[in-house]
């Protein structure tokens, strides 16, 4: 029996003990992991192509990004291990890199319009514009205040100093140049 359905044994979800909620959680998993709801809700309506086109667009951005982002942060991280490779404090930036563009996306939400130019003048997304502006100071500040304690060297927080202004220049670029749906460039 298992030689005949080996390739459906990694996906076949037990029911041990009458725990139907465990299983039905690990199926879930399962069919989110294979992308088998997105499929289905692409699936559910007709899509026309110009907005077929765009998300198209928007998921190979987006891939770039991401790639281009891990490409990066493993960069910073070896590169930070030549001074002192068991001083780990400045990779602490990562996390300035993780939450940079979480209020940005909120704040798009906030607004009537996709933009993400400085000419909206919603509370929220102004809110949200003062918590991006704290964390870009913040990872900037951090490399500076673990030189001055003598944490790290100076060769350390200048290269630090340069990936900051690197990986926050392509973050902005990015939310410049695909902030709205109307602006994304078929590749």
């Amino acid at each position: 029996m298992w030689n005949i359905h080996s390739r459906f044994l990694a996906r076949t979800v037990w029911v041990r003990n009458g725990e139907v909620d465990l299983a039905y959680r690990a199926l879930n998993r399962v069919l989110n992991n294979e992308e088998v709801f997105k499929t289905a809700r692409l699936w559910e309506r007709y899509e026309k192509p110009f907005r077929k086109r765009g998300r198209l667009c928007y998921e190979k951005a987006h891939e770039i990004y991401n790639n281009d982002m891990e490409r990066k942060i493993k960069f910073l991280m070896r590169k930070n291990l030549f001074f002192h490779s068991s001083n780990w404090y400045p990779t602490f930036v990562i996390i300035f890199y993780v939450l940079c563009p979480i209020p940005l996306a909120i704040g798009r939400r906030c607004t009537s319009d996709s933009g993400y130019g400085t000419h909206d003048s919603s509370p929220c997304t102004d809110l949200m514009w003062f918590i991006t502006s704290v964390i870009v100071i913040s990872a900037f500040g951090l490399p500076v205040v673990l030189w001055h304690s003598t944490v790290i060297h100076a060769g350390s927080m200048g290269f630090i100093m340069a990936a900051n202004a690197v990986i926050f220049t392509t973050i902005t670029i990015y939310f410049m140049t695909f902030g709205s749906d109307d602006s994304l460039p078929s590749f």
